[in-house]
């Protein structure tokens, strides 16, 4: 059963009713580019697709402009136009710019080329498009048909050339604001290639490839954003290296957005191992985004934890994540005092318990001080109650736009100075025991 619409947008036709009379209409042969043996003539692409793909449309919807064939439709589908009143009303059509044919007319086009096609159709009038007020209003026509899911698929053929450009951005549009609604296949019959390349015939060509780039362009921005990769996942093809790669993307996105920020580096290292392992030729599309999935696994290599955990932090609060970005950032200030006391592989819980009162200026506010480090511990405190509200919000004691307010500032602190070379000579003034 077919649960797929079709959006396809009618031509500009004869420039008279006497031309369309005597059937004077251009006509194509059109044919899948894929299976060039069957085809199918007619002066309406719409026809062939709905032929080509049988019973693959429950619904096709015609979008034309006032001056667009619909006077070929009915002479076309619905016998000699000889009915007075159907003339004037075509007539009047580009002289009045109605928003809708009028039901006469849409009534004896939606039942003639419906039982042609053997499915719904829908007619819709859209505005040429002279100003940019026009295409606003063709979006909030499109937007009226309530299409918020199944598969949606377009037909670029004919028409303004604006118009096969604006439908493709509003269609992406639309299903941005609806999770179930799938971009099908985008029609092109390439008239042009008719005489030179194909022997009289027309191919039609479906671009759905090509327009993935825009699915992938978009799964790459969420890990690189985000550290999203489900729609990464749901992408990569099939087969073990794919397989591979889209569970160690998803376990990668698991860890930053769980924050499990001790196994970060080590499996962002094994997604860039199987991102390279990856030949260009076996999926262009993931080659040609990969330098983007790269980017944050990237800089997570080659430097210390505490510095990886920095990183980690900054791109929490740039895709505003405040929670997770004063998680991290708080690890990473114990990160970088463990690696000064040679604590890194010791029991978590007791170094905790050990650094948090030195970072916090517990018995050690002079001897920041005396390093140049003075903001150093009453920031960390900051923090550390920052952290804590998230953990225990009941304990929290502070309201959410101070955390806004002041943590870019504690970011851009630590990012400045947890580096610092004096933070190694800690444990020889303070030192501490398990």
């Amino acid at each position: 059963m077919a649960t797929e619409q079709l959006l396809l947008l009618l031509g500009k036709g004869p420039a008279d009713v006497a031309t369309v009379q005597t059937g004077g209409y251009r006509q194509a042969t059109y044919f899948r580019s894929e299976y060039p043996g069957e085809n199918v003539q007619t002066p309406f692409v719409g026809e062939a697709l709905a032929s080509l793909y049988p019973d693959r449309f429950d619904t096709i919807h015609i979008l034309g402009t006032p001056d667009a064939m619909w006077d070929v439709l009915l002479q076309h589908y619905d016998g000699t136009l000889e009915d007075e009143q159907l003339i004037e009303q075509l007539l009047a059509l580009e002289d009045q710019q109605p928003t809708a044919l009028p039901s006469p007319l849409r009534d004896r086009i939606q039942h003639a080329v419906g039982v042609a096609f053997d499915t719904r159709i829908e007619t819709h009038l859209i505005p040429i498009g002279t100003s940019p007020a026009a295409y606003w209003d063709i979006l909030e026509r499109l937007t009226a048909l309530n299409i918020t899911g199944g598969a949606v698929s377009i037909d670029i053929t004919h028409s303004l050339r604006s118009h096969p450009l604006f439908l493709l951005l509003a269609l992406v549009y639309l299903r941005s604001l609806h999770s179930s609604l799938e971009l099908g296949s985008v029609f092109y019959g390439a008239l042009a290639l008719t005489n030179k390349y194909f022997d009289g015939k027309t191919p039609i060509f479906d671009l759905r490839p090509m327009v993935k780039l825009l699915d992938w362009t978009e799964a790459a921005t969420a890990f690189e954003r985000y550290g999203d990769a489900a729609p990464i996942a749901r992408l990569i093809q099939s087969g073990d290296a794919f397989e591979d790669l889209a569970k160690r993307a998803t376990f990668v996105s698991q860890v930053l957005q769980l924050n499990t920020l001790s196994r970060v580096q080590t499996n962002t290292h094994k997604l860039i191992g199987l991102l390279d392992a990856v030949e260009d030729e076996a999926s262009p599309l993931l080659a040609m985004i990969r330098p983007k999935l790269r980017a944050l696994p990237q800089a997570l290599q080659g430097v210390p934890r505490w510095q990886a955990m920095l990183t980690v932090a900054r791109q929490h609060w740039t895709s505003y994540r405040a929670g997770s970005a004063v998680l991290a950032l708080w690890e990473a200030i114990i990160d970088r005092l463990a690696l000064a006391y040679d604590l890194l592989d010791a029991d978590p819980t007791k170094t905790y318990r050990a650094l948090r009162p030195i970072a916090c200026g517990q018995g050690t506010t002079r001897w920041f001080q005396q390093q140049g480090l003075g903001r150093f511990p009453k920031r960390a405190e900051q923090l550390r109650e920052y952290r804590n509200g998230i953990a225990h919000p009941r304990e929290q004691d502070y309201e959410p736009p101070e955390v806004y307010d002041h943590f870019p500032g504690l970011l851009s602190y630590f990012e400045e100075h947890l580096g610092s070379v004096v933070l190694d000579r800690l444990p020889d003034d303070k030192p501490v025991s398990l």
